[in-house]
């Protein structure tokens, strides 16, 4: 009982100070919030604070505050290197926590996965008729440039 009354005490108290906008909360640096992700290995980035005695980064391919990609556990420094971020062009969805005096505040962020390169001809399947095709794709945000021989 005593834990479900400190959840709801932080709760209640967290959104009545960032109503009353008091709270000075970290905020993402880098990348850009709503930016377009470059790999699938991230440094990821936020201001400090004074007082926050804590910081929890949590990033989910399904939902704001989910952390089925990463969640970083209570760190005091400013920056995480985040690995193995899906590259499938989609949204992700960052959530950066505070914790001060015991209440926790939270920053919802929105990104996009860099996506890698597709190929568009000859048609993935297709049976090649020559010894020497001409190839054409679109890039992705992720892809490299690559001779094929």
């Amino acid at each position: 009982m005593r834990a479900l009354f400190n959840y709801r005490r932080s709760h209640v108290l967290q959104r009545l100070h960032l109503l009353r906008g008091d709270v000075p909360t970290s905020e993402l640096t880098s990348p850009a919030p709503s930016s377009t992700l470059t790999g699938s290995s991230i440094k990821f980035t936020w201001s400090a604070v004074s007082g926050i005695s804590a910081y929890d980064l949590h990033l989910s391919a399904v939902s704001p505050g989910g952390y089925d990609l990463y969640v970083s556990g209570h760190v005091t420094t400013t920056s995480a290197t985040v690995k193995d971020i899906p590259l499938n062009g989609k949204k992700i969805y960052a959530r950066l926590y505070s914790i001060k005096s015991g209440v926790t505040y939270y920053n919802d962020y929105t990104y996009t996965a860099a996506s890698l390169a597709e190929l568009l001809y000859p048609a993935p399947g297709s049976t090649l008729k020559s010894t020497s095709v001409f190839l054409s794709g679109r890039p992705g945000a992720a892809s490299r440039r690559t001779i094929c021989t």
